[in-house]
């Protein structure tokens, strides 16, 4: 098992653009998480294993973000508690996902830093999750539209031009309707 210092020495090769050392880390771990995760959930080794690979993608994305710059904790305990909350969040959408029992406090790490972290990295997931589900509900001409806007952040000259529209002013228009139809989508 890595050190503290081999764990930090990990996010510095992100840092520096060597994915080999998600890599490296991914058996180390992968075996030790399904068999711990085994103890709060009944669930099929393919869900494990993807909560396991989420928390990797989360802990990556966290370090190139720079939400991530120190751990506080042993990466093996950072990626655990994220695992354990992406099933937990699975286990919300999921039927073959089941709680058997709750990961002891004293399993959690104490430093709220990265405490406040997790639990802004699941709201954001949770918010993006029912945005896209919302979304995903509207006509194709209001998700093309929206996608563009505020996921790919085209302007409304770029839209007009990629879409086809006449005007900037009737991009604005469907723009606006398709917000509203956002919005009774979520209010629902």
């Amino acid at each position: 098992m890595p050190s503290v210092h081999e764990d930090q020495h990990i996010i510095t090769e992100i840092l520096q653009g060597r994915e080999t050392a998600l890599r490296h880390i991914y058996p180390i771990y992968a075996d030790a998480f399904r068999a711990w995760a085994r103890r709060f959930f009944i669930s099929d080794e393919a869900e494990l294993t993807d909560a396991y690979q989420e928390a990797l993608i989360v802990f990556y994305r966290n370090v190139m973000t720079g939400r991530l710059t120190t751990l506080t904790s042993s990466l093996k305990t950072y990626l655990f508690v994220i695992g354990y909350r992406i099933l937990k969040r699975t286990l919300a959408r999921n039927r073959s996902v089941h709680l058997v029992a709750e990961m002891p406090e004293r399993d959690m790490p104490s430093d709220t830093n990265f405490l406040q972290q997790l639990i802004e990295d699941e709201d954001y997931q949770q918010q993006r999750y029912r945005l896209s589900q919302a979304i995903g509900k509207l006509g194709d001409a209001c998700q093309r539209i929206l996608e563009l806007y505020f996921y790919q952040n085209y302007s409304i000259p770029q839209i007009k031009e990629q879409l086809n529209y006449q005007s900037e002013n009737s991009v604005s228009v469907q723009k606006s309707r398709c917000l509203k139809s956002l919005r009774d989508v979520l209010e629902q």
